[in-house]
């Protein structure tokens, strides 16, 4: 099979807004009508994108099975220099149990063993992200300010592709005649020329412009068994799926860090991607002697955070910022289990993420931050605040006047570790005749039933801590039918 496809998009958006109308049906106007108030037009960046791919498939006596595809894209979005990226791939299968030596009767009834490696692409930027683009600035002559334009952003002539290479070995297998099935993979992904929004220095007049930055690696299993426990009049059936995965910076080119999201986050060489950077808050400063006996900043007070002081100079500042931990969990994993009676079914899934952590802002940070005033809503905890050296508190909750508010540190760092029972539906289908309906089944859902977790900055350790909504508990009541 070969083929070629191409994409094309050019977006306009203009907006015409006046006050003072003469009459609320007039549909048409000019400026002697009418007082304007906006005038508006622009035309988007020209996105296009050409590709080429072929692809080639070897089956020989359903036992050997081969795949490969070549493919070839060109992108405008980057730079001039760099627009096209060629990604091949290819897959191999063998089905062991159909050889001509594998017992008929045995226990393992199926077995198929895979590898793959391949390459691809990936040009999610912004438009224009590769142009030296201008915008409307002022500017003074002779004492009069006149309109004009500023550059913005430099041209990136070499701004390409980022490249993802993968290779992947897996086993399928299939027992007692397929009452226990399942699959196994492990895999590796190593990310070059990563696609980043990289900060500039303030002198050139840019903050910001894309590059190709570094390589990532991500390393991992996936796993999944499926069990068909009992047949019959009453079926049951569970299936069973985890993974695990690590991903680590391997380059980042002639930088040494990169630092993102307020300076929270950093990609670092040998550490996970974006990975939490910050004070490690370890206590407060309960008592006149803390002061002394421990680190300070300057001008640290009592009920303010104390901070662990990480290269031991015996002085907190910058370079007391250190790795906390990662946002992406280690392990996900999901269960399902299935029932059926007769006419009525039943399904539960259970999710589970372990391994990760998350950074409140919101409400986090919000509700749970020195500075705060006594009227603003807080988190219960802060009964226990900082109030005076006879009043300490917890040893964990400054007070209300602490000096270290603008701080970002681990007091706001919560595990996104959590078990959810994320759904229950039962169902029954109505004896109809086959006249009137050819299926109809009644059924009742409840869509988040509980939830376990150690987030108590927030609504729920899915929503990462961003000012989401929390995910509602939702019950449905429904007919299904087919005529």
């Amino acid at each position: 099979m070969a083929g070629a496809s191409m994409e094309s998009t050019t977006s306009t958006s203009s907006r015409l807004a006046a006050t003072h109308f003469p009459d609320n049906l007039v549909a048409d106007f000019d400026m002697n009508d009418v007082d304007m108030t906006t005038a508006y037009a622009a035309t988007g960046f020209p996105v296009r994108m050409l590709s080429f791919f072929g692809r080639v498939q070897y089956d020989f006596d359903n036992r050997y099975l081969l795949t490969a595809t070549l493919r070839r894209d060109g992108s405008s979005k980057f730079g001039k220099d760099n627009r096209w990226g060629l990604f091949p791939s290819l897959s191999g299968a063998w089905r062991i149990n159909n050889e001509a030596f594998w017992p008929e009767n045995d226990v393992v009834n199926s077995l198929k063993l895979r590898v793959s490696w391949g390459a691809n692409g990936n040009n999610s930027l912004s438009d224009g992200a590769a142009l030296g683009l201008m915008s409307s600035a002022n500017y003074s002559l002779g004492g009069t300010l006149l309109n004009g334009y500023a550059p913005v952003s430099l041209n990136i002539d070499d701004l390409t592709w980022e490249k993802v290479y993968s290779w992947d070995l897996g086993l399928d297998f299939g027992l007692w005649n397929n009452r226990i099935s399942g699959s196994f993979d492990f895999y590796n992904k190593r990310t070059s020329s990563l696609l980043y929004k990289v900060t500039m220095p303030g002198v050139i007049g840019f903050s910001s412009m894309w590059d190709n930055v570094g390589e990532i690696v991500n390393k991992g299993i996936d796993f999944e068994i499926k069990s068909v426990n009992m047949t019959g009049l009453f079926r049951w059936t569970t299936n069973y799926n985890l993974s695990y995965n690590h991903n680590e910076v391997t380059d980042l080119g002639e930088n040494d860090a990169i630092f993102s999201n307020s300076n929270t986050q950093v990609l670092m060489v040998g550490h996970p991607l974006r990975s939490f950077y910050m004070y490690d808050a370890v206590g407060v400063y309960q008592y006149e002697e803390d002061l002394y006996r421990y680190p300070t900043r300057r001008g640290s007070q009592l009920g303010d955070v104390r901070y662990r002081d990480v290269n031991d100079d015996g002085v907190i500042d910058d370079a007391d910022r250190t790795l906390v931990g990662k946002p992406n969990p280690d392990v996900t994993m999901g269960l399902t289990n299935k029932l059926q009676w007769k006419g009525f079914d039943l399904s539960i899934l259970f999710t589970a993420q372990f391994g990760g952590y998350l950074y409140s802002m919101s409400p986090g940070r919000y509700i749970d931050n020195p500075g705060m005033a006594y009227s603003q809503n807080v988190f219960s905890w802060w009964k226990n605040m900082w109030r005076s050296e006879e009043d300490p508190g917890d040893g964990k909750t400054p007070g209300l006047e602490s000096t270290t508010g603008e701080l970002r540190d681990t007091r706001w760092l919560y595990s996104s570790d959590y078990i959810r029972f994320k759904n229950i539906t039962f169902g029954y289908k109505l004896p109809i005749p086959k006249r009137i309906a050819r299926n109809a089944r009644v059924y009742f859902a409840v869509e988040n039933v509980w939830l376990w977790h150690k987030y108590a900055g927030g609504y729920s350790p899915e929503n990462r801590g961003n000012n989401t909504y929390p995910q509602a508990r939702t019950y449905t009541m429904g007919i299904n039918a087919s005529f």
